[in-house]
């Protein structure tokens, strides 16, 4: 558990502003700490790590971390980090909720549940676009204008640009995930189409190069691809596709039987034997016997 604890008596006391702007140009190495209020911390510029819980990842420009009364955070080996701190009371975070919980990406923006943290990378991570850095630096600056009275008016004025940053950091989370979403879920169309290109020159000489020619990649991304979608390497799978033709010539029962070096050839393999080998690997019996054990039950 966190030994420090910012209370929000300390940071808003007596103001009528129910949310305050902290800006922190050269935040330095800091133990973790714990609020009684929202805070969204907006990174402008460097990078450091932030902890939270047991949770560790890179932050820089751009990174936005909302954290809440119930979340310890820190920072560990920053290095030129600039960083803007919102601290929003509960009545406001509660006014918020109110007025944007049908925005899209907003209701997951303020969950701050562990899952999160696990992802870095993924899609769970709020990061900015330098046009939204921009916009939402111009809206605090802003707030901090408006903030330097403390009257009704004023602190009304504030949390209306807070509401402007938060429903911009809530579009701006859904449109991350929706990306992630779909970096998760890569085209397979192109590694489709070869599969069903070998199924139609089984018996031609087929070769990992002119599949990922086909493909229109690298031997090495379509290996990739190719094992991701199908859990076999390419090679593989021609070999399986040659046997499983096989079995069914064998089994054929229209038209006259076809002799083993006749299915070898038809099945794209210039050696019988080695058909033979293959074919006994993945079937369990040689090709006679399975065209032999097909023949007695048609009977």
């Amino acid at each position: 558990m966190p030994r420090v604890v910012l209370n929000r008596k300390s940071f808003f006391g007596q103001r009528r502003a129910r949310v305050m702007i902290n800006r922190m140009p050269q935040q330095a190495d800091y133990q973790l700490h714990r609020h009684e209020f929202c805070e969204i911390v907006v990174v402008l510029s460097g990078k450091a790590i932030h902890v939270t819980g047991s949770f560790r990842r890179q932050i820089g420009a751009g990174d936005v971390m909302v954290i809440n009364s119930r979340r310890s955070h820190g920072y560990e080996r920053t290095c030129g980090l600039n960083l803007v701190n919102i601290h929003i009371h509960r009545e406001v975070m509660l006014r918020l909720e109110r007025q944007l919980r049908d925005i899209p990406g907003f209701d997951e923006l303020i969950d701050t549940r562990s899952a999160r943290w696990r992802k870095p990378n993924g899609r769970e991570r709020i990061q900015l676009t330098d046009t939204e850095l921009e916009q939402v630096n111009e809206w605090i600056a802003r707030m901090e204008d408006e903030l330097r009275y403390d009257t009704a008016e004023n602190a009304l004025i504030a949390e209306a640009y807070l509401t402007l940053i938060v429903g911009l950091i809530a579009r701006s989370f859904r449109k991350g995930r929706q990306s992630a979403v779909r970096a998760e879920k890569p085209d397979r169309a192109p590694v489709d189409a070869v599969a069903s290109w070998i199924a139609k020159n089984l018996d031609k000489p087929v070769c990992v190069s002119d599949m990922a020619q086909r493909a229109g990649m690298s031997e090495r991304t379509f290996y990739r691809e190719f094992r991701a979608r199908f859990g076999m390497s390419p090679v593989a799978y021609v070999l399986r596709s040659r046997i499983h033709r096989a079995r069914d010539l064998l089994h054929d029962s229209k038209g006259k039987r076809l002799r083993v070096c006749e299915v070898a050839l038809a099945c794209g393999f210039t050696d019988s034997n080695y058909f033979s080998t293959c074919f006994r690997r993945q079937v369990g019996c040689s090709p006679r016997a399975f065209a032999k054990a097909g023949s007695d039950r048609r009977r």
